[in-house]
């Protein structure tokens, strides 16, 4: 009997991909799905799907699958394969704000020869990781190949997992982070402890010298004291791929805050872009067809994120 799965989400050519994959059956109702692959998903979804034994998101961030939603027994998983692509956007990011990129291509365009300043290189100095999981840890990879340290805290604080960082803390270290890491990484899931982490306080532990890089989620960043600490120049420069605010279908524009950012010349801004590459694409597709393959299998799935009681 096929596997029956639902697509409520077509990313990346998913279902052209599952349209060929023997022994999977595209159907339009849950109620009639095994499986469902996603990005969204809401309890007048999953009503009546009583069938339903994998819920599969097609990004790592689950925030936006209603848990409620998940039908007991079900297990919900997401998925990854964008950390070489955030890792790399990363290093772009930091090499961008610390070396003025922008600025002296802003300048030189209006024919204005930018003053330069003696800058520092990205050598010797501390790349600081709120949250130590795959993006973080292959940002940590591309870093020490600049010879930069290490350091990060994670939810879940392990000795195991503090391999090639100078060191690794829990939530409650999130201070020392800031105070001795020259660019901090926000790389965790939101989550009611991961809410507004980043406040005023917490950007003033960064300092006038210190740089902010958030491709994980706006809402870990408190929207008005971030702008207020950039134009006021408590802190050096931020780069952000995710906001506040974003289009609907059918908006024309969309400004990315309540907030004037882009009047803000310390900012390197980008649309929630720093995970789109062929390879994150490739890597998410296959990764669900072999999801799915395990699911018919009635062997272990991976990247789990819990199972409905």
């Amino acid at each position: 009997m096929p596997l029956r799965v639902s697509l409520l989400t077509d990313w990346f050519g998913i279902g052209e991909r599952l349209r060929a994959e023997p022994g999977v059956e595209l159907v339009d109702d849950l109620a009639d799905a095994d499986a469902v692959v996603c990005n969204r998903l809401t309890e007048k979804d999953t009503k009546g799907a009583s069938r339903l034994r994998l819920v599969q998101a097609l990004s790592a961030g689950a925030d936006s699958i209603d848990r409620s939603a998940v039908p007991s027994g079900c297990t919900l998983c997401n998925a990854y394969e964008h950390e070489d692509a955030i890792g790399e956007w990363t290093l772009m990011a930091m090499l961008a704000l610390t070396r003025n990129l922008l600025l002296y291509d802003r300048s030189l365009r209006r024919g204005e020869w930018a003053q330069p300043t003696l800058e520092h290189e990205l050598r010797g100095r501390t790349l600081g990781m709120v949250g130590h999981g795959h993006i973080a840890r292959r940002a940590a990879e591309l870093a020490r190949a600049f010879r930069m340290d290490t350091a990060a805290v994670t939810r879940s604080p392990r000795p195991e997992r503090a391999e090639g960082l100078a060191w690794l803390g829990g939530l409650g270290d999130v201070d020392r982070l800031l105070t001795e890491s020259d660019l901090v990484l926000i790389a965790m899931p939101l989550v009611a402890e991961t809410e507004g982490l980043v406040g005023a306080r917490e950007l003033d532990l960064l300092g006038p010298h210190g740089y902010l890089i958030n491709p994980a989620r706006a809402g870990i960043v408190d929207e008005r004291a971030l702008y207020d600490a950039l134009r006021e120049r408590r802190i050096a420069g931020a780069a952000l791929d995710v906001w506040w605010r974003y289009p609907r279908d059918g908006d024309e524009a969309t400004p990315p805050s309540s907030l004037p950012f882009g009047e803000l010349d310390n900012v390197v801004m980008t649309p929630h872009v720093s995970g789109r590459t062929t390879g994150t694409e490739d890597g998410r597709r296959e990764f669900v067809v072999a999801q799915l393959r395990r699911l018919a299998a009635g062997e272990p799935l991976e990247n789990v994120v819990t199972v409905a009681g």
